[in-house]
């Protein structure tokens, strides 16, 4: 099974980005479900690496993290890809806010 997942870029980041908020409501920010969603999102982003969505939520990930710098750093390259990706851009945006 792990390897026909790690193969299909698009459902790592379903998994990833909806089912994260599933565990979340189960097991807040424990970091051992944050590394292994990160991971998912990691291996999805070097599948497809051209996809500024993929991009951004690697970044949320990292934010999940406290590593705001490399969140940081994933928005402003998702921005690159495509300068219209609001999710791109909230990252930004909420990164200068704060």
């Amino acid at each position: 099974m792990d390897e026909c997942i790690y193969r299909k870029p698009q459902l790592l980041l379903t998994l990833c980005s909806k089912g994260l908020i599933l565990i979340w409501l189960q097991c807040g920010r424990n970091s051992l479900v944050l590394d292994q969603t990160y991971q998912m999102q990691e291996r999805a982003t070097s599948l497809d690496n051209g996809n500024p969505s993929y991009v951004a939520e690697l970044g949320y990930e990292l934010l999940l993290q406290a590593r705001v710098r490399d969140a940081l750093r994933c928005y402003q390259n998702a921005s690159k890809l495509d300068d219209t990706s609001i999710t791109a851009l909230t990252g930004l945006w909420s990164q200068e806010v704060s």
